[in-house]
């Protein structure tokens, strides 16, 4: 067995024991043609049978890059991760919706507009034609005539960032999406699970409860004053320093993104414009391209 093939068997075995212990904020990127792939679907889709495990339930997620022969473990994620994907979706649809009730083509073109979750998409486009991709948030546009898939989110640590912009081609070239947005944190220390109980817990709904009050509390606190500190709980760090948080707006045929830098060294700089800098093509939909939806955002 040569030392690339000894290699790939050891990246299969390693992405089989993400996906079957679904470690804590994990991610795998490992090379494997696409026949090892769907043998590594089989497994999965077996391992999940036998543990009855839901189908709506989000992680472990596994993925292809066909383009790259790429096979991705995503394993689950906290609220930091989740969290942030959520708000940001929330605030773009929010905002669109304003902004389209009056500046829209007609009365209800913001109701075409989809908020999708947690989708999976299938890439169909060139090298990309095979791949499979779970998006953080997808919006679409939908209407009698036209179902699209138009924007998605991906979020992840700085040290991912290689592997987002990999996504971020894999979303716009191999599945036609308009637009990515990718969302990136550095957190200092990042989280590890504890790793013995600091006390006797008799009623572990009522500490839960009183954990994620304090919790609350004190994340209002940095969000008034800017300042994104650890966050500690029974002699624990629930939460690192927030050394860093950005925004890369990537569009199609676009060689650069718009960056926004949020937080540097723990401080925050700025707030998150209403648009993130996408502007609303002033003869509406027929010169943008398919329907035009990625124009007003």
């Amino acid at each position: 067995m040569t030392s690339a093939e000894m290699e790939t068997v050891s990246g299969y075995d390693e992405a089989v024991a993400l996906l079957t212990e679904d470690p804590l904020e994990q991610r795998l990127d490992v090379h494997m043609s696409r026949s090892q792939y769907l043998q590594l679907e089989e497994f999965w889709s077996k391992i999940r049978a036998e543990r009855d495990i839901r189908e709506d339930k989000k992680y472990p997620l596994l993925g292809y890059n066909a383009a790259i022969e790429t096979a991705t473990v995503i394993t689950g994620q906290r609220s930091l991760h989740e969290g942030s994907a959520a708000t940001l979706a929330f605030m773009l649809l929010n905002n669109a919706e304003k902004y389209l009730s009056t500046h829209g083509p007609d009365d209800n073109f913001q109701a075409n507009i989809l908020n999708c979750g947690a989708a999976t998409e299938i890439g169909t486009y060139g090298a990309y034609a095979g791949s499979t991709k779970s998006a953080d948030h997808l919006f679409e546009y939908f209407s009698p005539d036209i179902m699209r898939s138009m924007m998605t989110i991906a979020v992840g640590y700085g040290h991912e960032y290689a592997a987002l912009c990999q996504d971020k081609d894999l979303w716009i070239l191999g599945m036609d999406i308009d637009t990515c947005i990718l969302v990136c944190f550095d957190e200092s220390p990042r989280f590890q699970m504890p790793t013995k109980s600091s006390a006797i817990v008799e009623d572990a709904r009522a500490e839960v409860a009183r954990m994620r009050r304090t919790i609350w509390v004190d994340r209002e606190k940095e969000i008034t004053s800017g300042h994104y500190c650890p966050v500690e709980y029974g002699g624990h760090k629930w939460f690192g320093e927030m050394k860093q948080v950005f925004i890369e707006v990537w569009r199609a045929n676009r060689k650069r993104p718009d960056r926004y830098m949020f937080v540097q060294n723990s401080w925050s700089l700025s707030r998150l414009p209403i648009s993130l800098g996408l502007k609303i093509h002033k003869n509406g939909l027929k010169s943008c391209k398919h329907t035009g939806w990625s124009s007003y955002f």
